[in-house]
């Protein structure tokens, strides 16, 4: 499982492995994840610190907007203990009509009760609803 989210810096909670997302002036700002190779990703949003939206990753951000887990995709199964979002892939729930995409991404952000963005995680390579495009 690849994981990302907010920790100190003396942590070394995630594996080094997963990949870093960067803003534009390469500050590490949270992951990118390829769910259809790594099948499951999960997010780390300890207190005080909070997940927008608020019921990440059964809820997610598309293009900025914010979108059902279900309208996008029905191969993608969202779940949560304690601080951990948790996203997996399910090969065998590939609906019709579904095809591979990379973009957008799927994403969630750790906030500050401020919401100041913390830490993000990007999900992508997923399989989506073809009538969605519209709509993107």
């Amino acid at each position: 499982m690849q994981v990302c989210g907010v920790t100190s810096s003396s942590d070394k909670f995630f594996k080094p492995e997963t990949p870093k997302l960067y803003d534009a002036d390469g500050r590490e700002i949270g992951c990118k994840i390829d769910i259809h190779t790594a099948e499951e990703a999960a997010f780390y949003c300890p207190a005080p610190y909070v997940l927008d939206p608020p019921n990440c990753f059964n809820q997610v951000y598309v293009d900025g907007e914010v979108k059902h887990l279900g309208d996008v995709s029905q191969s993608l199964v969202a779940s949560h203990s304690n601080h951990f979002v948790v996203i997996k892939f399910d090969s065998e729930l590939v609906g019709r009509g579904e095809t591979l995409r990379q973009t957008p991404p799927l994403e969630c952000h750790c906030v500050t009760t401020k919401g100041v963005v913390l830490s993000t995680i990007q999900i992508e390579n997923y399989y989506a609803k073809e009538y969605l495009t519209d709509i993107w």
